[in-house]
């Protein structure tokens, strides 16, 4: 039978020189005999440091809802000092933790917290950092009101929800508001042990006065470890032969150092994020905000009762300077002890799903769907199961199935009818089954995905070319067919139509594809034929299960037939006398261009020309231009400088100069005009 004890004498001895040798023991040490005067590090006192807090959240389809309050609070010290805290609580009632209570969710899920702020004086937000969907809130809840995040966890790790980016955000982070928001994956094989751990530091001279006290003064004088600093955080039991996964977050202003003795820790994650390879570390450094995963085995060898100390290696290892009544500083701060008993995690495993399939695997839902597993336990007979629909959950919280005949292998059939295959969403749908033995060990989760399409494919952005037009022209219609969120099944098919009428083949750009773009043109004789005015284009797709689109995307096109109508010209100066010595160089040309509202349709003007006596082709005159530089609007003032040669060779007398405009639509206007007189003989070779 193996022997129960704390730390070997050697391994002791080891322990405090690597904690910065603050104090001296001697070989000799009793387990159970500590003078009142002797460093705390040789026994953990109290108790087993206690689990944090969750929040219980509701679920409902694919949505966790959960509720947080911010409140205020205290935290006692070793030393027996009194700080003020801000801290999260799971009701109003409280207290206030810090840290804050733990959040979970599975990935996938769309998570939605309501934060309640009753912390007097104070704007409230919160921030998620490493959460995509997350939006930052630099508003807040005020006292005594509420504020709602909603976003989608994308990504299984250990991230931090924490005081956001409202005026007073770091100083309330400082006080203590942070907690862990925990993302796992029911696909995932779980560790033996979770152990979540979020270090921080107190100035009490702060938290004193939080909204006034200088930031850059911030001292610490006692390092915590979830909200205890040591003697009081005691040990946390882990069992021989498993595996533990240690989740660190930095909840604090300081960089925190986290390191292990007797064990080799493996960091397998930063920031919620999975490391491409995973890292030995003596220590494991994490700087503000930031968050670490661990793994750590304990061997099937190790013998019950030893402990394995857990502390700041950047040595913060005391309470305020605390003293010993020899004067030597008291070991405390950042320290805890996993505690190697009998009475931790069990490895025993329940049965192991293999072969998990879902027939058929792509379907518009008639007809339902099977799901099929084999299940396996290596220690006794596979006696019950239950799934899940899209979201794994806790064991037993599942939908039951039936084994037909208990036995350490069976295969498993789940038929879900069509109704229920229907109600399910369109797109990728996954299924999970766990099997349970007779010694009522569940096992982990399998999972198959299929794809539900029952819905046809989107239709978007359909652009027409050119458009406004007036049917003298062919026109180019494109659109956009999207299967992607509506089943992921390939586009076979593409049509579109106009004012309700009868529906017109469309070419997919690329064949076998479950997104392409869809393209048709319209003749102009079809246009043509339709008359002046606005009318409805609508374009959708079929996808190879047979779905078509459920509303067809749409557009307007504009029928412009009617040109635009220059409704003033003038000239400046109005008359030129050759006779006389000539004081200007051209004549100023200036007119109204304007594009009439025709059967509730109307183009901007797209050029204006200009001519003198006879109004030529169209794109013969000399050009005008738009007034504020461009031509883009229905009305539009044009003008040009007629240089004075132009007049020279013109007999006495009045002369017309006009202008005409072309619209967008392609639809040349009437002329009209303005005289200028020509006074004096006709020059010649000049």
């Amino acid at each position: 039978m193996r022997s129960r004890r704390l730390l070997t004498n050697g391994t002791l001895l080891l322990v405090i020189a690597l904690l910065g040798g603050l104090v001296i023991l001697s070989s000799s040490l009793a387990v159970t005999a500590a003078p009142s005067h002797a460093p705390a590090a040789q026994i953990p006192n109290g108790a087993p440091m206690p689990a944090l807090t969750e929040v219980a959240c509701s679920f409902d389809g694919s949505i966790r809802s959960c509720d947080i309050w911010a409140l205020t609070g205290s935290l006692s010290m070793p030393d027996a000092t009194l700080v003020d805290i801000w801290g999260f609580a799971t009701d109003i009632a409280g207290p206030a933790t810090v840290p804050g209570p733990v959040i979970r969710a599975n990935v996938g899920e769309i998570l939605q917290i309501t934060l309640h702020n009753e912390i007097p004086g104070q704007s409230v937000s919160l921030g998620f950092p490493g959460q995509e969907g997350w939006i930052p809130d630099t508003v807040g809840a005020a006292t005594s009101a509420t504020a709602t995040y909603e976003f989608t966890v994308s990504q299984a790790g250990t991230f931090l929800y924490e005081a956001g980016l409202t005026e007073n955000g770091a100083r309330q982070l400082t006080m203590g508001l942070a907690g862990p928001l925990i993302v796992e994956d029911p696909l995932a094989t779980p560790p033996d042990q979770e152990i979540v751990l979020l270090f921080n530091s107190v100035d009490p001279n702060f938290n004193a006065d939080p909204m006034n006290y200088p930031m850059n003064e911030f001292h610490p004088s006692y390092w915590l470890i979830n909200g205890r600093a040591y003697p009081d955080t005691g040990w946390i039991d882990v069992g021989v032969d498993s595996t533990v996964l240690l989740r660190y977050l930095n909840g604090g202003a300081e960089e925190q150092s986290v390191g292990l003795l007797g064990l080799s820790q493996t960091i397998v994650a930063a920031d919620g994020q999975p490391l491409p390879f995973a890292q030995g570390a003596l220590a494991k450094a994490v700087a503000p905000g930031q968050t670490a995963d661990a793994q750590v085995y304990v061997p099937a060898d190790a013998n019950l009762g030893t402990l394995y100390p857990l502390y700041n290696a950047s040595l913060h290892q005391h309470n305020n300077d605390v003293r010993l009544a020899d004067g030597r500083v008291a070991l405390a701060g950042q320290l805890l002890f996993l505690h190697v008993s009998d009475g931790g995690p069990t490895s025993a495993l329940g049965p192991v799903p293999s072969n998990v399939a879902i027939a058929p695997p792509k379907t518009a839902g008639l007809g339902g769907v099977t799901l099929s597993a084999t299940l396996t336990d290596d220690d006794g007979d596979v006696t019950g199961c239950e799934y899940f629909v899209n979201n794994g959950g806790p064991a037993g919280t599942g939908t039951a199935c039936t084994v037909s005949a208990p036995a350490q292998v069976v295969t498993v059939d789940v038929i879900f009818p069509e109704p229920d295959v229907l109600s399910w969403p369109s797109g990728e749908n996954t299924l999970y089954i766990r099997g349970q033995d007779q010694f009522d060990n569940w096992g982990a989760l399998g999972s198959a995905t299929m794809r539900l399409d029952n819905e046809g494919p989107e239709v978007y952005g359909l652009v027409l070319h050119p458009d406004p037009d007036n049917g003298s022209r062919d026109v180019r219609l494109t659109a956009t067919g999207d299967e992607r969120f509506t089943g992921n099944s390939i586009l076979t098919a593409a049509e579109y139509r106009i004012d309700g009428g009868a529906w017109t083949a469309m070419s997919l750009n690329l064949a076998g594809s479950t997104f392409a773009e869809l393209s048709a043109t319209i003749s102009a004789g079809t246009i043509g034929a339709l008359g002046e005015g606005e009318h409805t284009i609508e374009s959708q797709a079929m996808d190879d299960l047979g779905n078509w689109t459920a509303v067809p995307g749409s557009t307007i096109m504009h029928l412009d037939t009617t040109g635009p109508n220059v409704t003033t010209v003038a000239l400046s100066p109005t008359q030129i006398d050759f006779s006389q010595p000539l004081t200007i160089t051209s004549v100023k040309l200036i007119a109204l261009v304007e594009d009439a509202l025709s059967a509730g349709v109307q183009s901007p003007v797209a050029n204006a020309e200009g001519f003198i006596d006879t109004v030529g082709a169209p794109g013969t005159g000399f050009p005008l231009f738009p007034s504020d530089g461009l031509f883009d609007g229905a009305s539009e003032y044009v003008y040009f400088n007629i240089p004075i040669g132009h007049f020279r060779t013109l007999s006495p007398g009045v002369h017309s100069v006009y202008v005409v405009g072309w619209d967008n639509a392609g639809n040349w206007g009437t002329a009209n005009s303005a005289d200028i007189t020509i006074v004096g003989a006709l020059l010649r070779g000049e």
